[in-house]
């Protein structure tokens, strides 16, 4: 797909013609050549990898045109947000000169709440309430992401092994917030499942189905060691010692229904060991806070042995917008799909004004006043796990597998979570592929109405619609890119053999699905052998995951590589 963008807007995409291949400072980019995108936070690394993978023609970057630079706000900052700038790739987006020219472009998200952004604010641009200011969304001001506010560090290699494009990570905290409307938006579930939407008549969006995103129940490290305990495991972080709770246990926690009980029911098989009272350590070395059996200590490197002080379930999940909130909702409890549903425990009272939408940022003074804490992203609600590890509580949510835990994690502070299995099954994008793992959902695309936001009159448009096109319109790899997705996974492998993490490509009729070798081969075409499709041949994360018979599934049964 050639976009040869319209002469109204060759003059600004003359400002960034490559003269070289040197950096590409996003303060630099033509304000035409941004699109702002919104929602989903679990998508992100998926997003990223879109913009810059290394395999698919259809992507947008162009390393030899001069450096990729990748933008994340650093502690403090104003607003949450991720944001790639680049050289095009002149194939696809270019000045319209012959022969054509690559054009300086870049990619916005925001990151400040959840999936349900990636819907309302595209539906109707004169809602306001927070956090939109006349359907505008804080996105941070690009002109004040200069290297001097977002410094930049050592760049991180492309390589074969993780299908990306070379690209300079910037860490951002000197600047403000600016109220924009997003032309893309993204959400882990469809917007229809959300219980709080607009409350204005909405528009229709074009939408359309990207990748399969996994999840996982997620414990601090003194109930995963709690865990391994009462089930005979030893105490490591071997994939062959990771312990297990049901689907039904999960839900009962969520739920609140044993909260009177607290961690006392759960109990070894022979009923003699309870988690409860179980003597384990908590905390594991160089990480800022830790338990040390009386008291928490900084930078501890022997964490004390004891039992939890407090029998209190603490549960760590996400505000109501949040498609991770909604997709576990929907897992365990049949959420908005079933009549009856039990919901999921109420947070704690008093936590922040928005916090039954957007959720909040974690701070530590929550940890003895939040029985049940709201993250407004994934990142507070791994630091309220590894908050409760540092106070001597036990602790559980859930997060997508793309976020590494223990030794794989680079924040030190959230170091101390662990991932578990549901009823036996490790979370591996392997066992979701071969339908034995079901706490996933297919994630949405949207865009806004045909308005002059949205067209390729313009060349924000243009690179909005060079980014839908790699993500579902692929000629020769159908629904989501295979090789922007083994990008992501690359970087997702988790500890120990057969737990990658990571998202799907979801099966069609040019994704050929593997059904032979081992799991490293499934690595580089991660394409699931499921599918979340009804009936009706809409996408609809209420369905139980049903295995895609296509024209390129040629067993019966699960693939051999499945763990």
């Amino acid at each position: 797909m050639n976009i040869r963008i319209h002469q109204a807007v060759l003059a600004a995409l003359a400002v960034g013609v490559a003269g070289s291949a040197g950096a590409i400072d996003i303060t630099t980019v033509p304000t035409a050549n941004i699109v702002y995108a919104s929602g989903s936070t679990a998508i992100d690394a998926a997003l990223k990898a879109y913009f810059f993978n290394a395999i698919d023609a259809t992507t947008p970057c162009d390393s030899t045109k001069g450096t990729v630079d990748v933008y994340n706000q650093g502690t403090g900052a104003a607003s949450k947000f991720t944001a790639v700038a680049c050289m095009s790739n002149a194939a696809l987006i270019n000045d319209g000169a012959t022969p054509p020219n690559s054009v300086a472009i870049a990619i916005v998200k925001e990151d400040g709440a959840g999936s349900l952004n990636g819907v309302t604010a595209l539906q109707n641009t004169t809602f306001s309430g927070a956090p939109y200011t006349d359907g505008r969304l804080n996105f941070p001001t690009v002109s004040q992401l200069s290297t001097t506010n977002c410094a930049p560090t050592t760049a991180v290699t492309g390589t074969t092994s993780n299908n990306l494009q070379t690209y300079t990570k910037h860490t951002c905290t000197a600047f403000v917030v600016n109220p924009v409307t997003p032309q893309l938006g993204f959400s882990d579930v469809e917007g229809t499942l959300f219980p709080n939407t607009d409350p204005t008549t909405p528009v229709a969006l074009g939408s359309g189905p990207t990748v399969q995103v996994v999840f996982a129940p997620a414990v601090n490290l003194g109930l995963y060691h709690a865990l391994q305990a009462v089930e005979g495991l030893t105490q490591d972080d071997t994939i062959a010692n990771m312990p297990t709770l049901s689907r039904a246990q999960l839900s009962s926690l969520f739920s609140g229904q044993v909260a009177a009980s607290g961690w006392t029911w759960i109990k070894s098989a022979d009923g003699t060991k309870s988690v409860g009272t179980s003597s384990v350590a908590f905390g594991i070395a160089n990480t800022a806070q830790c338990w040390t059996g009386s008291s928490t200590g900084t930078a501890c490197t022997s964490p004390g042995v004891s039992a939890p002080v407090s029998q209190t379930v603490y549960i760590c999940r996400r505000g109501r917008n949040s498609g991770t909130q909604m997709a576990s909702e929907i897992f365990f409890n049949d959420t908005n799909c079933a009549s009856g549903a039990y919901p999921f425990k109420a947070i704690t009272g008093g936590q922040c004004a928005t916090a039954l939408t957007d959720g909040c940022s974690w701070t530590q003074a929550n940890v003895t006043s939040k029985g049940v804490f709201a993250g407004n992203g994934t990142g507070d609600l791994l630091d309220c796990l590894t908050g409760h590890d540092a106070a001597g509580h036990f602790a559980i949510g859930f997060a997508s597998i793309d976020n590494l835990s223990a030794s794989d994690q680079s924040t030190a502070g959230r170091k101390d979570f662990r991932y578990i299995k549901v009823d036996g099954v490790v979370p591996s994008i392997e066992n979701a592929a071969s339908g034995k793992y079901s706490f996933l959902a297919q994630s949405f695309w949207y865009t806004a109405p045909s308005s002059a936001a949205w067209s390729a009159a313009n060349a924000s448009g243009a690179v909005a619609d060079a980014l839908v096109t790699v993500m579902t319109a692929n000629t020769t790899q159908a629904l989501g890119t295979i090789g922007s997705v083994a990008g992501v996974n690359a970087a997702s492998k988790m500890a120990g053999q057969g737990f990658n993490g990571g998202v799907l490509v979801i099966p069609g009729v040019n994704s050929a699905v593997p059904v032979t070798g081992a799991s490293t081969a499934f690595a580089s075409t991660p394409v699931s052998t499921v599918t979340k499709t009804s009936a009706s041949g809409s996408t609809n994360n209420c369905v139980r995951p049903l295995t895609y018979l296509g024209a390129s599934e040629t067993t019966a049964g699960s693939p051999t590589w499945a763990p």
